[in-house]
């Protein structure tokens, strides 16, 4: 059951439905939105008189009011002055002794006529034409003026009519205006008196909602309602007192608003449950496509998408692309939200909708990218660098290094004498501005690859300098790596990495021969001792055998050597691995030197050696472990006198050299040093080849080690047949912890 459960619960059309959940939440979301965003006026307010619907409405209808009284008053005047004007039209008679005097007029002059120009006669008849139609212009004037004032005394009476006709409609809408410059006075509640005027006017003003205007001062009962008001009541010599019913009676747009506020006000509850619901489904479903996205079980596969082909970035820019539709469009619906059809609403829904799957199928993309680990990866811009890198490194490499970087060169002169030749040829000022911009811009951009190249190559030239120091850890930084030389980088790379591995496999053998020495001495040990313990009980019984006496002394000579063979290997194991107790003091050398040449002096002069001691005037004293010292002094003067030249000295010096305190041991081999000095630190090897000498080899390798881990060094010369060893440790004045 648990298995169906989850083959469901990835399922296609488990995705599907939730997909179709989103959606659904979205409607809900956005009926929401839409409802609180036409109404939120209403929602504000406690009583439907407060909302600017009601105020645009009750300015309106005081407008009507009052243009009724302004219409009177225009209509009056305008038919005064065009019955003025039609009374100007009569031409009256002519009086018979002025028409005389005007024949005699023109008969002088006629008779001046004759003793004028042609040129004076026409101007004077020309003249004498214009006088004679000036008359019968003005009369045309003023008949074309009375015909204006007739249509505008239409117009005036079909709005008249209009205003009369609206107001008539109203129930709740009652007023009372006065034009105080003809006195007439408009209401819509009883016929005016000189006695019920007043009184109309104190009901008028018991009402919650009224507004008052005379002498040109503005009084409304809502505050928030007097720039509406004064932008549409018209005319300063108007008195006006309107008011609506504080309890608006059915059959006039105030029902109807006061209706729908109170509708309103009972349907936000459900659109707040509607939006939280939405919300919570909506995310729910998101959640649950985010987390099955791209996978078909629990835990399996990521599979890529149809969608999936199309570049991130690409695919941000058609989100960003629709996400600016969207909002032009939501801008045009909020500009006419107030006065929106349902078309308009259902069109911008359904953009809406297509943008929510646009961006689901953005969302889910991105998701499977990311569960992918291609988020980035799968961009146009990471494509392009990716191919511009391999396309440099290919140019870059050993094989092509050379050709590419003379054609780059030869590149970029062209393009600098080019550009140059344009600013040095061309009298266009802006031209020249712009290719110098175009000059400067090219040779930044080569300076700063140029020197971030050199800069990789010198951070390559330091990482092998550290690599020649022995420092292998060292690791070169590629986010600073030119492309130019990450190739060569890289293989570089491999060739440490190949001497690390090296180092690392030689290491691990010298600890395994050092582990096989140590566990081969504890071997040796055991037999050892009970050897040597039998050869004691041997010479504890009293043979008369001499020759099985004999016997028994070699053996008790040769166990001797084997049991100073074993110590020297455990002691050379113990000190090349540092596995080893260190007390560290306070050591004078001087003391040390005096030390060993009292303890090996005899031995000296038996093996025919004389040991010559120079020390400084100031005592020596080293930080280091005086046992350990001992150690050291003890192997070098042992081979002091295995290996030296009978008859021979022997020279120890003591001083200081900078922060070290030094030993430097001199003799001359008896046998001849056909050996290098690196060979002879060996463990094992001798300088007696012929071997005829005893000894194990691994006193100068003891010493070496003993030196080392005192942070201290041990140096071989070897010159001819002279045999030079100096050990040097840190002074005690600059001991380090």
């Amino acid at each position: 059951m648990d298995i169906k459960l989850k083959s469901v619960k990835y399922s296609l059309a488990m995705k599907v439905l939730a997909v179709f959940l989103i959606w659904v939440s979205f409607s809900g979301l956005f009926a929401a939105v839409l409802f609180f965003a036409k109404y939120s006026n209403q929602i504000e307010q406690q009583r439907y008189d407060q909302t600017f619907e009601f105020g645009y409405q009750f300015r309106d209808y005081v407008r009507y009011a009052a243009e009724l009284v302004d219409l009177q008053g225009q209509e009056q005047a305008l038919t005064k002055n065009n019955m003025q004007v039609q009374d100007q039209d009569v031409i009256p008679a002519q009086d018979p002794l002025q028409e005389q005097t005007r024949i005699q007029d023109n008969t002088q002059t006629q008779e001046q006529t004759k003793e004028l120009t042609q040129e004076q006669i026409q101007q004077q008849e020309q003249a004498k034409e214009e006088q004679a139609k000036e008359p019968v212009k003005e009369q045309i004037q003023q008949q074309e003026q009375a015909a204006e004032a007739e249509i505008l005394l239409m117009k005036m009476e079909v709005q008249k009519r209009k205003n009369e006709k609206i107001l008539a409609e109203s129930v709740n809408f009652n007023y009372l205006i006065k034009n105080e410059i003809t006195g007439s006075v408009v209401t819509n509640m009883v016929k005016v008196s000189s006695d019920s005027e007043e009184e109309i006017i104190r009901e008028l003003k018991s009402k919650r909602m009224y507004v008052m205007m005379k002498e040109g001062h503005l009084y409304i009962s809502e505050d928030r309602f007097i720039g509406l008001m004064n932008a549409g009541i018209i005319g300063p010599s108007i008195t006006l007192y309107a008011a609506v019913e504080d309890e608006p009676a059915a059959g006039d747009i105030f029902y109807d608003m006061k209706m729908e506020f109170e509708q309103v006000h009972s349907l936000i509850p459900v659109f707040i449950v509607i939006a939280v619901l939405a919300v919570l489904l909506g995310i729910g479903s998101f959640i649950y496509l985010m987390a099955v996205a791209g996978r078909k079980e629990k835990n399996g596969a990521v599979n890529p998408a149809l969608i999936d082909w199309l570049y991130n970035d690409i695919h941000t820019a058609v989100l960003i692309f629709a996400a600016v539709i969207s909002v032009g469009v939501a801008e045009e619906v909020v500009g006419h939200i107030f006065n929106s059809d349902p078309y308009r609403i259902i069109g911008v829904f359904v953009i809406l909708s297509i943008d929510l799957l646009i961006f689901l199928s953005y969302a889910l993309s991105m998701v499977r990218h990311a569960k992918r680990k291609t988020l980035f990866r799968h961009t146009l811009i990471y494509s392009s660098i990716r191919s511009a890198v391999n396309i440099l490194k290919m140019c870059f490499s050993a094989r092509r290094f050379k050709p590419a970087v003379i054609l780059l060169l030869l590149a970029y002169a062209a393009i600098n004498s080019f550009v140059f030749a344009i600013m040095t040829h061309e009298d266009n000022g802006g031209l020249i501005l712009f290719t110098m911009c175009i000059l400067l811009a090219l040779n930044i951009a080569a300076i700063y690859y140029v020197s971030r190249a050199l800069a990789g190559l010198s951070g390559i030239m330091k990482w092998v300098k550290q690599m020649t120091k022995g420092n292998l850890e060292v690791a070169l930084k590629p986010d600073k790596m030119s492309p130019a030389f990450a190739e060569f980088a890289a293989d570089i790379g491999s060739l440490q990495e190949g001497i690390r591995c090296a180092v690392a496999e030689a290491v691990k053998g010298e600890k395994l021969k050092t582990e096989l020495i140590t566990n081969v001495s504890h071997d040796l040990k055991t037999p050892l001792t009970s050897i040597i313990n039998y050869v004691d009980l041997l010479k504890k019984e009293k043979i008369e055998n001499e020759t099985v006496n004999e016997y028994v002394g070699i053996l008790e000579n040769k166990s001797a050597r084997l049991k100073q063979l074993v110590e020297d290997l455990l002691e050379a194991s113990k000190a090349a691995s540092g596995d080893m107790t260190i007390n560290f003091a306070s050591v004078d050398l001087c003391a040390l030197v005096q030390q060993a040449e009292a303890e090996y002096g005899e031995k000296a002069a038996e093996a025919g050696l004389d040991i010559r001691v120079k020390m400084c005037d100031k005592p020596v004293v080293v930080y280091g472990d005086g046992s350990l010292m001992w150690r050291i002094m003890d192997n070098l003067l042992s081979n002091v006198v295995k290996y030296s030249q009978k008859n021979s000295r022997v020279y120890m010096d003591v001083e200081e050299s900078g922060a070290f305190g030094s030993i430097m041991v001199r003799n001359i081999s008896e046998a001849p040093l056909d050996i290098s000095a690196d060979q002879l630190m060996e463990r094992f090897v001798r300088g007696d080849s012929s071997r005829t000498t005893e000894g194990s080899g691994l006193g100068l390798s003891i010493a070496k080690s003993l030196a080392e881990i005192q942070r201290g060094t041990l140096e071989l010369k070897i010159d001819g047949d002279l045999f030079k060893v100096i050990v040097s440790i840190p002074l005690e004045a600059v001991k380090t912890v």
